[in-house]
């Protein structure tokens, strides 16, 4: 488990906690949060930047990560940052709103992304 926390004139103003299974190429982002005063201000894009970096520094080869499907802030910032939908997960939560599974491949040691695996392609 890793937590990366952003501070402003010596207070927290925000964090990110990741956690990888040993073994897993996979870090998940398990929450990151912004405080509302700094909402905006780029806080939450370079947490999640330094998550990435973190993250491949480690091992991984991609990280991912949960959002309430009606999280359209949080969703357009995970977007902007590449991230890409893999998943609906309906009722997820326990008001019963669904999340969205987001993935992004990092950078290998060699500079490249991972090649991500072919999803197949089911029919009836």
């Amino acid at each position: 488990m890793t937590m990366l926390t952003a501070v402003s004139d010596g207070k927290p103003v925000g964090y990110a906690l990741v956690h990888r299974r040993r073994g897993s190429k996979v870090a998940h982002l398990a929450s990151i949060a912004v405080g509302p005063d700094m909402a905006g201000h780029g806080v939450g894009s370079e947490l999640l930047r330094r998550v990435e970096t973190d993250a491949a520094r480690r091992g991984a080869a991609c990280v991912r990560l949960e959002v309430r499907s009606d999280n359209s802030v949080a969703r357009h910032l995970y977007e902007l940052a590449g991230y890409h939908v893999i998943a609906t997960l309906d009722d997820y939560y326990e008001d019963g709103t669904s999340a969205i599974r987001y993935e992004k491949l990092l950078a290998t040691r060699r500079g490249r992304r991972e090649r991500k695996p072919e999803t197949p392609h089911l029919t009836a």
